[in-house]
């Protein structure tokens, strides 16, 4: 099968001709681009990119995690610091927990997720002082080693006020 194009490029499942450019300006030539060369292209371009598992945290982070760790006192009382106000009332567990709970928060964290699978998240994570260690893990969309930074910077910050 052979195949031209109206840029003059042509392609060809043939493996008997050669790939010819052109020699001057003035003489149009065919250039010819064969399957095989496309399948060898694209399968080195495969297997040097490294593939990671890409993570929802949406799908992760259900329901009965959120239930498990609202029963920390410690731990509602640090997210209720996080919440919206609305000048009248501070928040109380039942918002947390609403919130938690809402669809807007699960969107937010597929939003995230999609973001950190990028790998460009790490001058935003820079911004927040989490350390050059999150920022490398955010930057190679390492969700594992994003954690363990997290886990050390909160260890780090405890011991500093202990």
């Amino acid at each position: 099968m052979h195949t031209t194009f109206s840029s003059g490029m042509s392609v060809s499942d043939k493996k008997s001709e050669p790939s010819t450019l052109p020699t001057t300006n003035a003489t149009p030539t065919t250039h010819q681009l064969q399957i095989s060369d496309l399948n060898k292209i694209m399968s080195s371009m495969a297997s040097t990119q490294p593939t990671r598992a890409s993570v929802d945290l949406a799908a992760g982070i259900t329901t009965d995690i959120l239930s498990s760790l609202l029963e920390s006192e410690e731990a509602r009382e640090r997210l209720i610091r996080h919440l919206p106000t609305d000048g009248l009332m501070p928040p109380e567990t039942d918002d947390l927990e609403q919130s938690l709970r809402s669809p807007q928060y699960r969107q937010a964290l597929s939003k995230f997720s999609m973001a950190f699978n990028s790998g460009q998240l790490g001058p935003l994570i820079s911004q927040f002082n989490l350390g050059e260690e999150a920022v490398t893990a955010a930057n190679n969309s390492d969700l594992k080693a994003f954690i363990k930074a997290l886990e050390k910077k909160i260890k780090d910050e405890r011991m500093d006020t202990d």
